[in-house]
C-alpha cells in the first residue's frame, strides 16, 4: 500500500507498524502542525492536495483527520468545547 503501512488482508487497515510508522521516527510531525493542517483545510475548503507544506505532507493529514473522525475524536473535542449550556440539548 505504499508508505502509508501494510494492509491487513482480513480488515482491509493499514497494519499499525507503532509510533513512527514506516516512516520512521526522522520523520515525525509535531501533531499541532498535522491539526493547522485540518484546521486550514476546513476554513478553506480546498482539496487536501493543496494544504501547505508547513502543515506536513497532504496525506498525513488527511489520515490524522480520518482516524480522529472514526474514533470519535472530533466529536470529544467539539463537545468539550462547546459552551456548557448548550450541551444538554
Amino acid at each position: 500500500m505504499g508508505a502509508g503501512g501494510d494492509v491487513d488482508r482480513g480488515s482491509g487497515r493499514r497494519a499499525d507498524r507503532g509510533r513512527g510508522g514506516a516512516r520512521g521516527p526522522s520523520d515525525s510531525i509535531p501533531t499541532g502542525d498535522l491539526i493547522n493542517g485540518v484546521r486550514w483545510r476546513t476554513r478553506t475548503g480546498a482539496p487536501w492536495r493543496d494544504a501547505p507544506e508547513r502543515c506536513g505532507p497532504w496525506d498525513r493529514v488527511y489520515d490524522l483527520f480520518r482516524r480522529w473522525q472514526r474514533d470519535g475524536t472530533w466529536a470529544r473535542i467539539l463537545t468539550c468545547l462547546r459552551p456548557r449550556r448548550t450541551r444538554r440539548a
